[in-house]
This record gives structure tokens, sequence and C-alpha cells, in this order.
């Protein structure tokens, strides 16, 4: 997903070697000495489910005897081959006292290995489908425990697990049924950007990863993720926020390269799986369709910028390659993110003004033809850079990650080596059904309808499952977490894809379903959900109930004619350029719509603003003098298709953030008034008190008028 304002890279090339030095941090081999432990050392049994324990043994000969005993059977029993089966909802211990006889020895060594268990109740929220892997329970990549440097991170020394085992025989197919679980997303972190006419770099990976807000990734949050039951982690990277300006070279700044390492084994010391990407960088993928016009207008390529985006490409995956070798095959590199397709047509993907107005000539075929061939492209280079990149499994991007673009047969899979006959190769598609339920700031309905036109475009994905193809939806899920219905659309999409051997992969963003900083999901319902769907222990005491936030119905209302408003505008404004709009005490008035203000937020200077981007207007007054304050918006085009969806916000907070927001579909409200609800009154007599409006369809405005109370008493 492109959040607005966002997305840009990463930068120097590092050799990984298998023995870690000072410099170096692919994981070695552990020392051969025997031990045995516990697969697991706690875990969740629904009431009347099973799982099993299991013993890890590393250069042990032989065992004599494995006793398995439960401290409490009236909570959950355990047979001698370590199967728990969960009796009535509690906590446990279950203890396996273990004789074995090590590699190199001829005394036997005795050993007591414990594994918290928690009983839960079963509950109607816990799919009742076919047996699907919802938690995922691979844990082949981690070895012994040991302190390496991460040159360029932001740690001196750090710890790291992945033992760097490769499986050769198995599939992407398999591992994303078998093993990966559900994922999530650390979305607007890695891949934050300065804007692209922002001409200077950061001097820390660090600048970039907390620009759109999120806090410092650490190995607390990453452990938090994985408690929840999420097993797969996606790491959206933009390699260019830290490569010099001006560099032809294209060479990613070792800060930046050392930050997503740290990252990278945050989660592969959970035994999770990664993924990394080259992911949205502001403008540079448009130059793939790079053009110049002639002194007739006619479109003519840009051969030279448009080899500078390839080399720029392939530059980055050689790299990346590079580094990250090393790595088990729990790390798996993706191609791009929605940026192959007709952005790549785009020569700045539309948030800044194309060079000379010229956008790319690329035909729809030529556009899946480029598609196709930065796919292989990306194939190629990966393979050939050696290590255990001959065999990793890799996650090519569809036609913009849009399942119906996806399917059309202009696209094609790359080829590749399938070595020992195995496909390592997935399919990655985005999905954000329906719209204006899932995506940013949405706040609709999720229907019964929703589910089956899921199914049926989840359906559709068995031409890549039928072809031995993995396939990974890299981004789906509900933006606004906050609505009606969020866990009935989660655990339709979780179910439905998992069901049909698909990686489900939420998108999450600071703030969004989690609080980075304590390290624990923001609402109680939704992590009580996914540890019922994971049979997980994801902390919950710890979160405040909320109730859903639903949709407001309002009353419009006539306003007489006479009426006269305490604050208002007129003009018209569809669309801003940055300049300022007249301003007379608490009225505002403009013919001249070229004349606006561009901010994303209200000052104690200025009344109202506008953003060009969003079609959203910032009202800042004095709310404690109305009473019931009514506000009355026309529109120059007063239709339904016109005027859509009003969402109102507001605000009492100094970073802008959202305290309250209701939102009004299609036309009823237009050109009538419409009372605020108490609540948002409430908001509005905050201490940075602000009125947001955000239109749908981009409608023109031609007047905003706030009347004092309505009706008059």
């Amino acid at each position: 997903m492109r959040k607005k304002f966002f997305k840009k890279c990463l930068a120097s090339t590092m050799a990984l070697a298998l023995v870690i030095t000072g410099t170096n941090s692919i994981p070695a081999l552990a020392a051969k000495k025997a031990s045995v432990s516990l697969k697991k050392t706690s875990v969740s049994v629904t009431v009347g489910k099973n799982v099993k324990l299991s013993v890890v043994k590393k250069n042990v000969k032989k065992v004599k005897t494995t006793t398995w005993t439960s401290k409490k059977k009236s909570i959950a029993s355990v047979t001698k081959k370590g199967v728990v089966t969960g009796k009535k909802a509690g906590s446990t211990t279950v203890t396996c006292k273990i004789s074995y006889l090590p590699v190199s020895s001829k005394k036997y060594i005795t050993k007591t290995l414990t594994c918290k268990v928690k009983v839960i109740k079963k509950s109607a929220a816990t799919p009742t489908a076919s047996p699907v892997n919802y938690k995922g329970d691979d844990t082949s990549n981690i070895g012994e425990a040991r302190e390496v440097s991460i040159a360029g991170g932001i740690s001196d020394k750090m710890t790291v697990k992945d033992n760097g085992k490769m499986r050769t025989n198995l599939s992407s197919q398999e591992l994303i049924k078998k093993e990966m679980g559900i994922g999530i997303n650390l979305g607007n972190t890695m891949e934050a950007t300065k804007a692209a006419n922002e001409k200077d770099n950061f001097s820390n990976a660090t600048d970039y990863e907390t620009a759109w807000g999120a806090p410092v990734t650490t190995q607390k949050y990453i452990d938090a993720i994985h408690s929840y039951g999420f097993n797969t982690i996606r790491v959206p990277v933009a390699w260019t926020s830290m490569v010099k300006e001006n560099d032809t070279t294209y060479t990613i700044n070792e800060k930046m390269l050392g930050r997503v390492e740290e990252i990278v084994n945050y989660a592969l010391n959970d035994g999770m799986y990664v993924i990394i990407n080259d992911h949205f960088d502001y403008g540079w993928w448009g130059k793939f369709g790079a053009c110049t016009e002639d002194a007739n207008g006619n479109k003519i390529a840009d051969e030279t910028t448009r080899a500078e985006a390839l080399k720029r490409y392939e530059r980055y995956w050689e790299q990346i390659s590079e580094r990250f070798k090393g790595y088990s095959d729990h790390l798996i590199f993706e191609s791009a993110n929605e940026e192959f397709g007709n952005h790549i047509n785009d020569y700045n993907l539309g948030f800044n003004t194309a060079v000379n107005g010229v956008t790319g000539n690329l035909t729809v075929a030529e556009c899946y033809t480029l598609t196709n061939k930065l796919n292989q492209d990306f194939v190629d280079i990966v393979r050939k850079s050696g290590g255990n990149n001959e065999n990793r499994h890799l996650l090519l991007a569809g036609y913009n990650t849009d399942i119906k673009n996806t399917l059309d047969d202009s696209y094609k899979m790359p080829k590749d080596t399938d070595a020992n006959g195995t496909s390592k190769l997935s399919v990655s598609v985005h999905y954000y059904d329906p719209w204006d339920f899932c995506g940013d700031d949405a706040h609709g309905t999720y229907t019964e309808q929703d589910k089956k036109h899921t199914e049926e475009k989840f359906d559709s994905l068995k031409k890549f499952t039928d072809a031995g193809y993995g396939v990974i939806i890299g981004e789906c899920g509900v933006c606004n977490p906050k609505q009606v219905g969020v866990t009935t659309c989660l655990n339709d999409v979780i179910t439905l894809a998992k069901e049909r051997g698909l990686l489900p992969v939420l998108w999450e963003t600071p703030g969004c379903y989690f609080d980075r900083e304590k390290c624990i999901m923001l609402y109680k319902d939704i992590a009580e959900f996914f540890n019922n769907l994971t049979g997980s222990n994801g902390n919950t005491k710890d979160i405040t109930a909320r109730s859903d936030d639903p949709v407001v119905e309002i009353t419009p209302v006539d306003v007489p004619a006479d009426a006269t408003p305490v604050w208002s505008w007129t003009g018209k404004w569809k669309k801003n350029d940055g300049s300022n709009i007249g301003l007379d005490g608490n009225k505002v008035t403009s013919t001249d719509e070229s004349k606006f203000i561009q901010k994303e937020s209200c000052t104690d200077d200025s009344k109202i603003q506008f953003n060009s981007w969003g079609y959203q207007t910032f009202l800042q007054l004095d709310w404690n003098q109305f009473k019931k304050p009514c506000i009355k918006v026309t529109f120059e085009d007063s239709s339904e298709d016109a005027t859509g969806e009003l969402m109102l916000s507001t605000t009492d907070k100094a970073d802008g953030s959202s305290t309250d927001r209701q939102n009004y579909p299609n036309s009823s409200w237009a050109g009538k008034g419409f009372i605020l609800p108490e609540s948002m009154i409430t908001s509005l007599k905050g201490s940075n008190p602000v009125l947001n409006l955000t239109f749908g369809n981009a409608p023109t405005v031609t007047s905003i008028a706030v009347y004092a109370e309505y009706p008059v008493e």
C-alpha cells in the first residue's frame, strides 16, 4: 500500500562470510555439543483439542527413557508420547524427564524439561472449517544464540540465532501451507522516505524508520507480534533512502543495510519467516517508462533514463543478495511492491508532477512485458549471487499486485532452476476488498456478499497453485480496524486464504493494530480474536476493552435562507496551489480558486486550511461559543455521484491525530445543514480544536458555513 506522503531506499554492499568476525554477520554453524530441549516451552490449546510437544536432540547418540507428566491433570493431560489434551480453561506445567547418551560420552545424562501450557475455552471466533495451519510451528532456522556484530547496525552487538539452514527439497507452496502460518507487515517503517523534492538525505537509518511516526523497532516488539500468533513478517524497504544523490553506482548505505539486517534477525530469532522487498521509493520507478516530447508534442522514449532505472534496480538486488546470502530459508526476497505494472509508466507515480509534464508512453502490453522482464532479472540476479540464494524462496510481484491483472495471460512467471524439481517461486497479490470497508480511513460495512466475493477472488488464484507456485497475499485486511464487523472480515479473509493454501499478510502501520511502544495490540477484541484463531496467548490483560466505532446517522436539516452564519467561506475549491487565501477575522471569503493554503493541520493564526491530496478542509474555531453547531456545505455539482461521502474527524492533539471520527455516505447532507454529534462537540472543546472535513469523489466546494445553534432556541 502507498500511504499518503510515503516511500524511498537503502545503501552499500557488504559481503557475508560463513565465519562470523567483527563485521561479518552471517550465521555460523553451532558448536558440536550434546543438548536436549523442547521445541516449544509454552503452548496454548483449546479445550478438547490436542497439541504435540517434541524434544529437539543435538549430538545425542541414544535416549534411554522419556517420561511426561502434567502438574494439573484436571486442566491438561499428557500421553507418554508428549501429546497434550486440554481439559478445562486454566494453566499448568508439563514436564519431560529425559535420560540420554551424548555422542562423545559413555555416561547417560538426565535432564528435566518444562513447558507452560495454557488451556483456553472454545470460542465462536475459532474457525470450524477444514483443518489449516494458522500459526505455523517450524523453528528449523533456530540455532544456538550468539552475539555478533552487524555492520552498520544501531547496536554494537546483537543476538543472532539463525543457523543458515536451507532445505532444498521444500517447495514454496509447501512452505506456505505448512509453516508460514499467517503474516503481518511492518508498515510505514523501513519504507518511510523523504519527499522526492527533498534532496538532503538523513544521516541514520533510524531517521527514516521513524519518519512516518513509527518508533524504533525492537526485539520486544517483534516478540509481541509473534505472541499473538503471527509467524511471518513482511518488512517493506525503500532502499533509495540512503543512496547518495547523483551516485550512479547506486550504492546502498551500510547503515541502512545493517538496520534492515537487525530487524530481520529480530524475527528469525523467534523462528518467524521474513519477507524483504524493494518497496515504493517515491518517483524513480516511473523512470522505466520515461519519455520526452519532440517539437510537435509527440512522446519519444527516453532510453537513457530508462536504462538508469534498470541499472538501479539490478544494483539494489545485487547488494541485497550479497548481504543476505548466508541466511536460512526463513528469509524470503520479494521483487517489488505494487510498482510492477502501469506504475512503471508514470514518471513520479502521481506524487509529483512529471518532468516537463511528460509521463511514460508504454502501452499496456509493454507494461506487462517490462514487468515480466524485471521479475526475470530479479530471479537471475538472486540465483547468480550464490550461497543459499541458489535455493532461496522468491516472491514475484504481480501486475500492480492486482488479482485480476495478475491472472491475465500477459503476466508470466519467470523461469527458474527448480532445484531438485522443487519450485521455489510464489506470486504476490494484494487484497483490500471491499475498499469502502478495508481501505485507508474507510468506514463502510461488511456483508455476507463480501465474503462470497472473497471466495471467488481466492478461488481464481488456483491458476498459480495448480501450476505448483505459492501464492502470498502480501497486503490485506482492514486499514481502519475501529469499525463494526472488522473481526468478521478478518476471519473470512484469513480462513478463506488458508483453506486454499494461500498466505494472508495483514497490513499494519503504527497505531493501526498495535501500540508499538507498549508492545501490545490496541484492541482487546481483536487481540482475543487472533489468540483464538491461532491458539496463542498474546497479552490481553493490559488492553482496555473498547466498543466498536459505529457509523452514526445524521438527519439533514434545511437551513433558512435568511439564517446568518457565525463563520463562512465562499469561493471555489477543488484543487489548491499552495498560495494564501484572504482572512478577515472569523470570516473567510475568496472568489479566486487559485488562492488556498496547503497545510496538513491547523495553527492558531488560521481558521481554514485546504489540503490538495485528500480534498480536506481544516476548521479551527472557538467551538465553545456554539451550543449545537450546524454546518452547511454547498457544491457546484450537488448530485450524489459528485458529492459522495463526507467524513468528519476532530482532534485536540498537537500532532493532529483523530480523537473522533464519523462518516456520512452519499449526498443526503449536501446543500443542507447537519448538527455535529455530542461526542464530536466535546472533542472540539479541547486544547487544539480542529474539525476536518473530507469529501469523497473530489467535488468542487463553493461554500462552507457554520451556524452557532440550530434549531435556534
